[in-house]
């Protein structure tokens, strides 16, 4: 066993190894999914000896005996998991009925129905090939009976997990009481306590003028309605947007896109969109992290404000403050 003075602990692997970041994630996963398995079911298992191609360098466990290449690999977020790692905690047991006379499928067989049966607008399933059939917390199961540990989390937006018990309570207070699900944009009880709520978590000073506009489900939704208010109140025609954005897959969102790859088959997307380079310094060269957000700073200004700059009248800038598909690029404080 080899000591960690960064992390502590021991671990079955060298500290100084170029993937022990990768092993030891695969260790403490493997340690955790052995303990929750039942004592007559555990056999043996072996963290992180081998990891896999460094393009998918995402971590792995191995069980004894069996060379990796032939384990098949699992995976849900970006972590990828032997077989040996996936586990059955004792809060989310194989269901034995489906509800609402569905049929049980296995993951094989609902991902050729969808397919099938929907358009090629999917994206998730080509890198991730399961389906998935119960959720709780930060866990799911796949139609083949596969528990992983969700890094997904329904890209960012279950802040408390799948079927947390709060929202479960909410919802089913709110349908025993007869209230509407659906009122287009009349107001109702619910409605309006959102929005009082909602205002009261904003600055003051910015409450006081702020109105709230219900969009779509998506935040590619938001984006839209977004670009409509700024160029309908200023007048103007520009939008200015980032390099390693990503707003969405809507006509406007995706014109704002810093991968030019998904817009290539798509004509006319919004004109008059300019971009600028976002404070990071893996592509922005050598330099500081605080010298590279300055001088990213600086080019805008000064760009924005030069009359032979090329850029017609903005009417809005659109901005993640932290880049998700980019990378998951936080710009440094005070830049």
């Amino acid at each position: 066993m080899h000591k960690s003075k960064r992390y502590g602990g021991e671990y079955p692997f060298p500290p100084q190894s170029k993937n022990f970041a990768a092993q030891r994630l695969g260790h403490i996963l493997t340690v955790h999914s052995d303990r929750t398995r039942p004592a007559a079911n555990r056999g043996t298992v072996r963290p992180g000896n081998q990891i896999s191609d460094a393009a998918s360098a995402r971590l792995l466990g191995r069980r004894a005996g069996k060379p990796l290449a032939q384990q098949k690999r699992v995976a849900m977020g970006g972590v990828h998991v032997t077989p040996a790692l996936a586990y059955s905690p004792p809060d989310m047991r194989p269901a034995t009925d489906l509800p609402f006379g569905l049929t049980r499928r296995t993951n094989a067989e609902l991902l050729a129905r969808q397919a099938a049966n929907e358009s090629n607008a999917r994206s998730y399933p080509r890198k991730l090939p399961l389906a998935i059939v119960q959720a709780k917390g930060m866990e799911v199961r796949d139609a083949d009976g596969r528990v992983y540990l969700d890094c997904l989390s329904n890209a960012g937006t279950l802040a408390l997990g799948h079927n947390h018990e709060a929202v479960v309570e909410a919802l089913q207070q709110h349908l025993a009481a007869g209230w509407p699900m659906q009122a287009l944009d009349l107001p109702t009880p619910v409605r309006d306590q959102y929005v009082e709520e909602l205002l009261a978590t904003l600055p003051e000073e910015f409450s006081r003028t702020a109105r709230i506009q219900f969009c779509g489900p998506s935040g590619s939704d938001a984006v839209e309605a977004a670009l409509k208010l700024v160029k309908t109140a200023t007048g103007k025609r520009a939008i200015v947007g980032f390099s390693g954005s990503y707003h969405g897959q809507t006509h406007g969102a995706l014109a704002l896109m810093g991968n030019p790859g998904p817009r290539h088959a798509v004509n006319g997307l919004m004109p008059d969109v300019h971009f600028l380079p976002y404070p990071y310094p893996y592509r922005m060269g050598p330099g500081s992290p605080n010298r590279v957000a300055d001088n990213c700073a600086t080019y805008a200004e000064r760009l924005l404000h030069d009359q032979e700059g090329g850029i017609p009248p903005v009417a809005g800038m659109v901005l993640e403050t932290v880049q998700g598909e980019g990378g998951v690029i936080a710009p440094r404080l005070g830049s």
